[in-house]
């Protein structure tokens, strides 16, 4: 089975199961991991010889643990975190692929797809507490500052322009399953999966590796 795309993950919503080892459908051991990261918890699991499967999960926790260090607008020291506060860093390699992505993804669908929705999110959220719907010029103020490509790149260097945030953590996860399934790639397991937060099936988008 191919892994799935950078973009097939932005709806995944799986739920971690907990534990260190277990068997697959055909009787054969699997290791399995779950662990906190980006807000959600993450699910791992590797079928494989035992040394192959065990090394392939500890490293894909710690290039998941490295990567969401990076992404998360919640750590106030990742790159993401400090692009909103500083409006221009020097940022890691992974952090201008992902936002590369992000922007290509935003253009192909037309701006249906926006990590800069923050602004818009908060007129909602704010109106519904409020026990109303935003008005056309709440609406009208905020939607100027949802725009993927007021994200500027240049080299390491990302800029934002005042008042324009981005959160990155669904894009992210897709980011984060791609590098995990090449890991599981690289020491040939037999199988390997990683879920992020709801029901584990591999049916409803769960990323997943099959040699």
């Amino acid at each position: 089975m191919k892994p799935l795309s950078f973009a097939a993950l932005l709806l995944t919503t799986l739920l971690a199961l907990t534990g260190c080892s277990g068997t697959a459908n055909d009787g054969s051991p699997i290791a399995v991991e779950s662990f906190q990261a980006m807000g959600t918890t993450v699910h791992l699991e590797a079928q494989g010889e035992r040394t192959k499967r065990q090394s392939a999960i500890e490293d894909a926790r710690a290039e998941v643990e490295r990567l969401a260090a990076l992404f998360d607008a919640h750590t106030e020291e990742s790159d993401i975190a400090r692009l909103n506060a500083k409006r221009q860093i020097t940022a890691e390699d992974d952090t201008v692929r992902l936002l590369t992505q992000v922007k290509t993804l935003s253009a192909a669908t037309e701006g249906r797809f926006a990590s800069t929705i923050a602004p818009l999110r908060a007129v909602w959220q704010n109106a519904a507490s409020e026990g109303r719907t935003p008005t056309e010029d709440e609406l009208a103020q905020c939607l100027s500052l949802v725009n993927d490509n007021r994200i500027w790149i240049d080299g390491d260097s990302i800029a934002l322009p005042a008042a324009v945030t981005i959160d990155v953590s669904r894009p992210a996860q897709g980011y984060i399953a791609d590098r995990v399934i090449e890991i599981f790639e690289a020491h040939d397991l037999g199988r390997g999966l990683i879920a992020f937060g709801g029901a584990v099936d591999e049916n409803s988008g769960t990323t997943s590796y099959d040699n």
